[in-house]
């Protein structure tokens, strides 16, 4: 489970050659990849710029032996079919959530509309960030 984050994050760099992948997460990794869920993060950015992202159901560890400590998800992502610059998206988000505490225009270095601009990263919405994303 240490790992998922980063294979995850890596096999989106293949998403011409899969359609779609299907795992058994933490449910805490599950939780940071759903964009469905408010404060944003760098995760959930990705995700909905690469994938559809859907939580399919959660495993409880009494259906393992030995049981684990931790709660599972299974999750699928199923890659978008438009066309996307993923070494944008990923540049993007390394600037933009590199200082989460600090607001938006003291990440970024273009102009974009005043409001967005005194919100920090983690008060933004997917949209709003979608929105910046476009700027970028």
């Amino acid at each position: 489970y240490n790992i998922s984050s980063k294979l995850i994050l890596y096999l989106f760099n293949y998403n011409q050659n899969i359609c779609e992948m299907v795992f058994m997460i933490q449910k805490e990794v599950a939780q940071k990849f759903d964009y469905n869920l408010p404060k944003m993060n760098k995760y959930k950015f990705l995700t909905k710029i690469v994938t559809n992202f859907t939580k399919c159901f959660d495993v409880s560890p009494k259906v393992f032996i030995p049981k684990p400590k931790v709660h599972s998800t299974v999750v699928k992502f199923k890659f978008n079919k438009k066309k996307y610059n993923l070494e944008k998206a990923f540049i993007f988000s390394n600037m933009i959530f590199k200082n989460v505490r600090k607001k938006i225009y003291n990440n970024i270095k273009f102009k974009i509309n005043n409001e967005l601009a005194n919100k920090r990263v983690n008060q933004l919405t997917i949209d709003e960030l979608l929105t910046i994303y476009n700027f970028f």
